[in-house]
Order: structure tokens, then C-alpha cells, then sequence
């Protein structure tokens, strides 16, 4: 039996950034994490580094098979492997710290919850 008084959310992109959390990736990238990454010469952070520059914006997920293909026998001295759990890591920290992050009263989203 269904009762009444229950209800669903449906939450789509960009409810977290209505927030106010600094959740997105130019957030991240512009993180100690993510800089600490290119510091440690990350390949992977590198890489999004260039593809962020070239566009002003990338999508982490899109670009992992990206990079996977564009990986050759001279990037060997880096672990591609190492710097994928490397990336995934400094990311889950990051967001572990956002949303920790004081949200916005004065939003939308904070309306609808």
C-alpha cells in the first residue's frame, strides 16, 4: 500500500552548484588537490589540465577513454593505472570537503528540500 503523504525528488545536474557547494569540475581543478596532482607529475591531471585549457571546460568522464587511447609506449615512465587512482582519490576528498561547504538558503534548490 502506497501511502499519501509520500513524495520523490528527482535531482538533476547542477542541484548541488544551485546549492552553492563547489562541486563542479573548474572547482576541483582549481583545488590543492588537483594541484598537488600536477606537482606529483600526474599524467592523468596533466592531461585534463590541456584539454581544460583548450575547451575552458572538460568533463572527467568523457575524457577517460579519451585518454586511454591517447596513452602511447612513451608515457611509460608514468603508471597510467597509479594516476587514474591517484585522480580518483584527490576527486572523492574534494567532494568529501565540499559538501561540507555551507549551502545557500537563498537558492532554489535549498526551496525545494
Amino acid at each position: 500500500m502506497v501511502e499519501n503523504n509520500m513524495k520523490i525528488i528527482v535531482i538533476g545536474n547542477g542541484f548541488d552548484l544551485n546549492l552553492g557547494l563547489k562541486t563542479s569540475y573548474k572547482d576541483f581543478f582549481a583545488s590543492d588537490y588537483f594541484k598537488s596532482l600536477i606537482e606529483e607529475d600526474n599524467s592523468f591531471a596533466k592531461y585534463l589540465t590541456y584539454k581544460n585549457n583548450l575547451n575552458n571546460w572538460v568533463d572527467i568522464e568523457q575524457e577517460i577513454p579519451e585518454y586511454s587511447m591517447a596513452v602511447t609506449v612513451a608515457d611509460a615512465d608514468h603508471n597510467v593505472e597509479d594516476d587514474f587512482i591517484a585522480l580518483k582519490r584527490a576527486l572523492t576528498d574534494y567532494l568529501k570537503e565540499a559538501q561540507n561547504a555551507a549551502i545557500s538558503h537563498e537558492s532554489k534548490a535549498f526551496e525545494m528540500i
